[in-house]
């Protein structure tokens, strides 16, 4: 059986703000859908505080090809 934490339980367990892990569990799309609820199971949770300790890496954009209209 799967069981199921709403955001702000998370939140209160590792210490972050609710709107901290909803915005987090969006970004790396580590959350459960139940209904309109956002939910996460306990392999979300692992997979939220792994990559808050292991971040991906940000986009290299010196391999692109077209020159930065900004640069």
């Amino acid at each position: 059986m799967t069981y199921f934490k709403t955001p702000s339980v998370v939140a209160e367990e590792l210490g972050l703000q609710e709107a901290t892990v909803r915005r987090l569990a969006r970004q790396y799309r580590t959350f459960t859908r139940v209904g309109r609820r956002v939910m996460l199971t306990s392999d979300d949770v692992e997979a939220l505080i792994d990559k808050i300790r292991n971040p991906p890496p940000p986009p290299d954009w010196s391999d692109d090809d077209e020159p930065d209209p900004f640069a």
